[in-house]
């Protein structure tokens, strides 16, 4: 189980783009972005350094090639019909502005769940089931990514 904080504090407000949807011209939002981007990395680096940062690999997923490149190889004779889509998860912990110990769990994919997505299932009932584990490898889950760290999904 999942536990959350109701009204989570420790967070600051990224002030540093404020206004920057409201330049006129286009290449005067860029400037207003590019110098808030600034300030804001200047305030990450004044900041405590992470404690925790480690990616993972999740599984290998195919994925139509057409949609992956929006049809950039139309043109040619050879046309890669799939590529594959590498799923990682990211685990950061860091302290927050209130000094407390934070767990950041970024892009964790819930695969078991997509497999019941009408493509990937369409897909699998049209690849032999020898093949599954060739052309989506599944190398770990959240739950257990989590677990070699000493992290309980909690």
């Amino acid at each position: 189980m999942m536990i959350r904080d109701p009204e989570p504090t420790g967070f600051a407000q990224l002030t540093e783009f404020d206004g920057a949807r409201n330049a006129a011209m286009p290449q005067d939002r860029l400037r207003t972005i590019r110098h808030g981007a600034e300030a804001l990395r200047e305030r990450l680096l004044d900041a405590p350094p992470v404690r925790f940062a480690r990616s993972f690999n999740l599984l290998r997923i195919p994925y139509p090639a057409w949609f992956a490149f929006t049809g950039v190889y139309s043109q040619q004779l050879l046309k890669p019909h799939m590529v594959h889509l590498l799923a990682r998860t990211v685990l950061i912990q860091y302290d927050d502005f209130e000094g407390r110990l934070r767990t950041l769990l970024f892009t964790p994919a819930d695969f078991e769940a997509g497999n019941e997505t009408p493509y990937f299932k369409r897909l699998s009932e049209q690849t032999p089931k020898f093949l599954h584990k060739a052309i989506a490898p599944v190398y770990q889950t959240v739950p257990q990514a989590l677990a070699s760290c000493g992290i309980a999904p909690e």
